[in-house]
């Protein structure tokens, strides 16, 4: 038939804007790690290989967040992985550029992120966060996604992503379901708080709601929040049947100093972080995010510094310290292909 022979004529005018904007290399142009991008047009974000998050996309999420409509069962992945039925504490990192961090997450002469996401799951995380403060961050929020999806049907299998980050409006959880993460971190200070909380409700996602109060605590769950992070001394006001976050300042010192061999190992005071790590497990958190843990995912100290801190999460010795020369050694090794097998070329 006629139209046969027109629709894929027409589809090769539609993609001409995208062609130009990168294009795909046969796997033996380049060595296996390479894996870079390049700008894509105005109108979207090319992230080489990824989905564009584009504006259709975020329009139909607003579209849907105005009428309102839940679906009907609401999501329970990320409470899941946070609220362990076996009583065990949940794992989590945080992904958060430095502010002058603006060039592309993996490329040729970096690790590939994908070694970093292996990294994560065999550490046994709950959960990863991904700082979308800036677009950079938002480019790496995808990445992170695209990259857990590898894992299905793998052991270990993916690990949620959440966008965390400023975040002030429903226009920015529509923004975040375009991304594709399991849910967001929000602060039940911002005016919009409940409206994003049901927000998310209506988009399948699941919100962490920060509180800092016993009045924003009561706010959170009445507004349908299920994952609250809170501190210690708010721990013990929580209702039973919401999963308690808590967000633990990996960055109290630096990550070299516990990599550092001391003089005398038997007497070397426990690192900072230990320790208040340590209290967050005798406050009978159910899940401790280890926030601003990983800067640079090509830096093997970074990489290294947060396996090191999920690994101490989710050790059963509560207030003992593992010694760091039992972690992996800091070499870099050989970055992992690409997930796709496709690789990209920076024009």
């Amino acid at each position: 038939m006629l139209w046969r022979a027109i629709l894929p004529a027409a589809f090769l005018l539609l993609c001409a804007d995208d062609a130009a904007s990168f294009r795909v290399l046969p796997s033996a142009s380049f060595p296996k790690h390479a894996f870079s991008v390049r700008a894509g047009p105005p109108r979207a974000r090319a992230l080489g290989g990824l989905r564009m998050l584009d504006e259709a996309a975020v329009a139909k999420n607003m579209e849907a967040i105005a009428v309102g409509k839940s679906p009907a069962k609401a999501a329970t992945k990320l409470f899941k992985a946070l609220k362990k039925s076996s009583g065990a504490i949940a794992a989590g990192c945080e992904f958060k550029r430095t502010s002058d961090d603006t060039g592309p997450l993996s490329t040729s002469d970096a690790v590939d992120f994908r070694q970093f996401g292996m990294k994560v799951r065999r550490s046994k995380a709950s959960v990863l966060l991904v700082d979308c403060s800036t677009a950079a961050g938002k480019t790496d929020c995808e990445e992170a996604v695209k990259e857990q999806q590898t894992a299905k049907g793998g052991f270990p299998g993916p690990v949620p992503v959440v966008r965390s980050g400023s975040i002030s409006s429903v226009d920015e959880i529509a923004e975040a379901k375009a991304l594709g993460v399991e849910g967001v971190l929000l602060c039940m200070s911002e005016s919009a708080a409940e409206d994003m909380i049901a927000a998310c409700g209506v988009l399948g996602m699941e919100a962490i709601v920060k509180v800092t109060s016993p009045d924003e605590l009561d706010k959170a769950v009445a507004a349908g929040a299920k994952l609250v992070a809170c501190d210690a001394a708010l721990r013990q006001s929580v209702p039973t049947d919401i999963g308690t976050v808590a967000l633990l300042d990996s960055r109290v010192e630096k990550p070299a100093s516990l990599f550092a061999k001391p003089d005398d190992e038997d007497t070397a005071p426990t690192p900072q972080v230990i320790v208040a790590m340590t209290q967050l497990k005798d406050a009978k958190f159910n899940a401790i995010i280890a926030m601003d843990a990983l800067q640079k995912a090509h830096v093997a100290l970074d990489r290294t510094f947060t396996t090191f801190l999920l690994e101490q999460v989710a050790s059963k010795q509560s207030g003992k310290f593992s010694k760091l020369t039992r972690t992996t050694a800091l070499g870099g090794g050989n970055p992992l292909s690409s997930p796709d097998g496709i690789l990209y070329e920076v024009q």
